[in-house]
């Protein structure tokens, strides 16, 4: 498990959430893409695009979850796009 944005986003090999109040103004998470430390990227969502398997959010919706449609080796995850704000690796 990692996280990014100071723990805006938690990725696990099978999931990734957003904590929203985490990200600013950001209300929905539309688009998601992982972008791994090779130069190669893992579109979750994006205009029309779904890789994903379902999503859950919590009921007050201050966060949601995506069950991704494969695993990913969250080691060689560099950032994490959601929207328009790509967000690095915690320390």
């Amino acid at each position: 498990t990692a996280t990014f944005g100071n723990g805006a986003v938690t990725v696990s090999a099978i999931s990734l959430q957003v904590d929203l109040t985490r990200m600013g103004d950001e209300e929905y998470a539309d688009r998601l893409k992982l972008l791994f430390q090779d130069g190669t990227e893992y579109i979750i969502q994006d205009d029309g695009i779904i890789n994903r398997l379902f999503h859950v959010g919590s009921s007050d919706g201050s966060e949601v979850t995506f069950m991704m449609n494969r695993l990913v080796d969250v080691d060689q995850i560099a950032s994490v796009i959601v929207n328009d704000v790509q967000l690095t690796r915690d320390q």
